[in-house]
């Protein structure tokens, strides 16, 4: 329940610090997308700038053009509204994608990120996120013509969106400017985090099943899903890079997903786990690859294993395993949620919907250990119960006897005739029915190792025969006291307490 609370707390600060994060954004004119987007082939190593009519010319849209593996012109404009044109900060035109560009901006040369070149031995790589400040005579209220040549040879992967942005806005330093949509993605950082190490601690201090250690292994891949996903706003990149991070994000979130599933089909013993398993890692992989965006890959890798986790738990449920509802209903929840991310930023909404998921995974999983400690016990209770009984049949039948030294002899006392034994500095006094006090040389403790299990160590100075017990009673300081048949009251320490309570129960 500790744990419960932990979490609890902690999503109601992240919750807390989500507000505070949007709420202190600074107020700034938006950047204004580029449009009226021609591309014309650029093929010639030094290529002259075409008229943009030529035919083999094509308007289009800025997400729709790719410079993979080749030279392009590329033309657009963009409208400046009277408030960004006088605004009190520098501009700066704003490039985003996986090229190396030249660019001019009504007519004025504005700069280069790389080199773009015909040939990939000749293109110097350019960064994948670039700002290029712009003077005041540079820009100009209305229509601005944008002209740039890109090229994009070292990319190893096609993506289907490679160019993100063309804009105008207040200058910022590029990695700012991703850094400030990756800011909330902390917050379900820190819980992804908090539940791994809390959780896989727990789990391999308690020396569990490896089933409970999925779970923390799971919130790790996310975690390092997120930092590669946020690495674009920490460092400025060559556009090469991002084909690495994008296989990193889709390899971790691929292994959330399968260890999410391995929990569900671990959980309710799923028949053919094997089977299961390998079927659905291919029928994950076949949806990634038919997928075009990397984004989709992306939520299929976690939402393929999610659906058939639902089918697991759901028919677990229909054989009688009632906690595999919860599971169903959250897995289901999940699997239809994120379906609207597809074309949304990964950033804003992937990982609270991940974060959240693990954490009622997590906290399924709090109780799960929690009832099954409380059986272990109760087994345990049993157990130790019927040890009992059985010993003392046993000691009825053939009763133990203590040795005690008096008088230069040796004298044999059945264990079962014992009342009680107190402590008495080097003596332990034995209380024997019908024979009143004998006195022992030793300590209780040795004492106690030679005694039957029918005795309770109750006091550090009193062990009782607990078939002479009659009742026992407890005071409100948590102490208290065994009344015997005999009459005598013997005290109970409150340390003692809660172990004498079970065993007499």
């Amino acid at each position: 329940m500790g744990a419960c609370k932990m979490i609890f707390r902690l999503l109601c600060s992240s919750t807390f610090i989500i507000c505070l994060t949007f709420s202190i954004k600074a107020k700034v004119p938006d950047y204004v997308r580029v449009k009226d987007v021609i591309v014309c082939n650029a093929t010639e190593n030094n290529p002259t700038l075409p008229s943009f009519t030529e035919a083999h010319c094509n308007k289009t849209q800025i997400n729709k053009f790719s410079p993979y593996k080749q030279q392009i012109w590329v033309k657009a404009v963009v409208d400046i509204a009277q408030e960004l044109s006088t605004y009190d900060q520098p501009l700066g035109l704003f490039l985003s994608g996986k090229m190396a560009s030249r660019v001019y901006l009504n007519g004025f040369l504005l700069g280069s990120n790389g080199r773009p070149a015909a040939l990939k031995s000749d293109e110097k790589t350019g960064k994948m996120d670039v700002v290029l400040y712009l003077r005041s005579d540079q820009v100009k209220t209305g229509r601005n013509e944008i002209i740039i040549l890109m090229s994009g040879h070292h990319s190893f992967l096609k993506l289907a969106y490679p160019i993100h942005h063309i804009a105008i806005g207040p200058y910022q330093f590029p990695p700012n400017i991703a850094l400030q949509g990756y800011l909330p993605s902390f917050v379900p950082f820190g819980i992804l985090l908090i539940g791994a190490f809390y959780f896989g601690t727990v789990a391999l201090y308690r020396r569990q099943d490896k089933r409970y250690l999925l779970l923390p292994i799971a919130a790790l891949f996310a975690v390092g899903q997120l930092l590669a996903e946020v690495s674009r706003g920490l460092i400025q990149y060559d556009y090469p890079y991002h084909d690495v991070r994008l296989v990193f994000i889709l390899l971790f979130a691929t292994a959330t997903g399968m260890c999410l599933l391995i929990h569900v089909v671990d959980r309710f013993d799923c028949r053919h786990k094997t089977l299961v398993i390998i079927a659905s890692l291919g029928i994950t992989a076949t949806a990634i690859f038919t997928e075009d965006a990397f984004s989709a890959k992306t939520l299929r890798a976690l939402q393929i294993p999610a659906v058939i986790g639902v089918i697991i738990a759901g028919n677990a449920f229909r054989l009688g395993k009632t906690k595999a509802l919860n599971y169903a209903i959250s897995l289901l929840i999940f699997s239809v949620v994120i379906q609207p991310v597809l074309n949304a930023f990964l950033d804003i909404y992937f990982f609270y919907l991940v974060a959240g998921l693990l954490t009622y995974l997590f906290v399924q999983q709090i109780r799960s250990n929690e009832l099954e400690k409380q059986q272990l016990a109760v087994e345990r209770s049993r157990a130790k119960r019927l040890q009992q009984i059985l010993e003392e049949n046993e000691e009825k039948q053939s009763p133990s006897v203590i040795k005690v030294s008096a008088s230069g002899r040796i004298e044999l006392i059945p264990a079962d005739k014992i009342i009680y034994c107190k402590s008495a500095v080097d003596y332990v006094e034995l209380i024997v029915e019908g024979k009143g006090s004998i006195l022992r040389a030793g300590s209780l403790s040795e004492l106690e190792k030679e005694l039957p299990s029918v005795f309770l160590r109750v006091h550090r100075s009193y062990v009782v025969n607990s078939a002479f017990i009659k009742s026992l009673k407890r005071e409100p300081n948590g102490a208290g006291f065994l009344l015997l048949i005999t009459g005598v009251e013997v005290p109970v320490s409150r340390r003692i307490m809660p172990s004498v309570r079970r065993a007499l129960n």
